[in-house]
C-alpha cells in the first residue's frame, strides 16, 4: 500500500512539473519564405518542405495551417529537437489526468520511436495521455550541413492501431508544437505554435 501511495505521489508530481499555463493568442499572419519565423518576427522554429520547396504556412481561424499534397514532407529545424502533437480533433492544448492539467507536448507524454523512423504519431483526442512526437537524432532526425530534418512518411493512429502511409492519405490534422528555443526545457509560451496540416484536401 505505501509502495503504491508513494508512485501515486511521485507520478503526480512529475505531471505536474510538465504542466505550463495556458498560451497566449498570437497576432502571426503566417511564415515567411524559410519558413523558420511568423510574419511579425515572433519564432516558429522549424520549416516544412515538400518535393524540394519550402511550404509557407498561412495563418486561418487560428492556426498556421500548411497545404500538403500526398507523399513525404520534410521539417526541418536548426535546433536539437522538437515536440509535434498531432490529432484528428483539436481539444486543446491541457488535459486533465487524475485532476493534473498537462500540455499535450510534455515529455512524459512522448511516444518511443526508432532511429531510422519516418513516422508521426497520430494521437487519439479522447485519451489525456495519448503520446505525442519527440522529433530528436534517437528518433530519425538527421544532422545536416543546414541543420536537422526529420522525413515523414507515415502516420500511426494510436486510437486505431493502423499505419498509413502518407502517399495514401487525405484528411485534416490539427496539432501543438515545442521548440526549446533558450534550452532550459520548460515549454515557454513564446516557444508553441498552433499548426493544421491540410493534406491532399482543401
Amino acid at each position: 500500500m505505501l509502495l503504491k501511495m508513494y508512485i501515486t505521489a511521485a507520478m503526480t508530481a512529475l505531471l505536474t512539473a510538465c504542466a505550463t499555463p495556458a498560451v497566449s493568442p498570437t497576432s502571426a499572419q503566417g511564415t515567411n519564405s524559410d519558413g523558420m519565423y511568423i510574419t511579425d518576427g515572433q519564432k516558429v522554429g522549424f520549416s516544412i518542405y515538400q518535393k524540394g520547396r519550402v511550404v509557407n504556412a498561412q495563418w486561418e481561424n487560428g492556426y498556421l495551417t500548411y497545404r500538403l499534397t500526398n507523399g513525404n514532407f520534410t521539417i526541418t529545424t536548426k535546433y536539437e529537437s522538437l515536440k509535434m502533437y498531432l490529432a484528428e480533433k483539436d481539444v486543446g492544448e491541457f488535459r486533465e489526468s487524475k485532476k493534473v492539467k498537462l500540455s499535450v507536448l510534455s515529455s512524459v507524454l512522448t511516444g518511443a520511436s526508432e532511429s531510422n523512423s519516418d513516422t508521426l504519431f497520430v494521437a487519439d483526442h479522447t485519451d489525456p495521455l495519448s503520446s505525442n512526437n519527440s522529433l530528436d537524432p534517437y528518433s530519425g532526425l538527421k544532422a545536416g550541413k543546414s541543420g536537422n530534418s526529420f522525413v515523414a512518411g507515415t502516420l500511426y493512429f494510436l486510437k486505431t492501431g493502423k499505419e498509413i502511409s502518407l502517399s495514401r492519405y487525405s484528411g485534416t490534422l490539427f496539432g501543438y508544437t515545442w521548440v526549446d528555443f533558450n534550452g532550459d526545457h520548460r515549454i515557454g509560451l513564446d516557444e508553441i505554435s498552433r499548426i493544421k496540416f491540410l493534406v491532399n484536401t482543401k
